[in-house]
């Protein structure tokens, strides 16, 4: 089920989202004609939660902050923004709609990789820092550090693998709804 789509970098809110009731309390609550606030409410839940997002490559600490600066839902950078009760909900019920199994293990292992990643810059750090150390007399430890960095190292390639072939079915299964409006569906040939 798509929700949000992205086109010419705005998220556009689908007529069915329109209708489920922790979206519509969104819009309600705009007065403005433009529903300006409601949109950033809606692209905020969209990079933020969306694996196809593209804030999605950080972390969600930092991709929090990216988006909450970026969206000027912030005052100040660094900032983040506290979503409220209304928009809470939409998220949660964001989250209960769109999670498959396939998009479940997806995240989980595109948040081992980013797990991964700190770990190394960690070991990394750690060994700079022993090295840089004059007084440096036990070298076992950066061995040690050394050696899980490379064994990390090792089984990256298989987890970005397995990432690439989750994202495909993703895709795939997405792909699939080829409902369009008005009830109908896609041809064989048509986009």
């Amino acid at each position: 089920m798509r929700l949000f789509r992205e086109e010419n970098f705005k998220v556009v809110v689908d007529t069915e989202l329109k209708q489920i009731p922790e979206f519509k309390s969104l819009i309600v609550r705009d007065r403005t004609s433009d529903k300006k606030q409601a949109l950033k409410e809606f692209s905020y839940i969209y990079f933020v939660y969306d694996h196809k997002s593209p804030y999605y490559i950080y972390p969600d600490d930092e991709r929090r902050v990216r988006v909450s600066h970026d969206l000027s839902l912030v005052a100040n950078e660094g900032d983040v923004y506290s979503p409220d009760g209304k928009v809470q909900d939409a998220i949660d019920k964001y989250l209960e709609l769109s999670k498959t199994p396939t998009i479940k293990s997806l995240t989980s292992i595109r948040e081992g990789l980013l797990t991964s990643s700190r770990l190394i810059d960690s070991l990394r750090e750690r060994i700079d820092a022993a090295l840089a150390d004059p007084d440096l007399e036990d070298i076992e430890p950066v061995v040690r550090s050394v050696t899980r960095m490379l064994e990390i190292a090792e089984k990256l390639p298989k987890a970005i693998d397995n990432i690439t072939t989750l994202e495909e079915k993703v895709k795939k299964d997405e792909s699939n709804d080829t409902r369009i409006k008005g009830g109908g569906k896609k041809g064989m040939f048509e986009d």
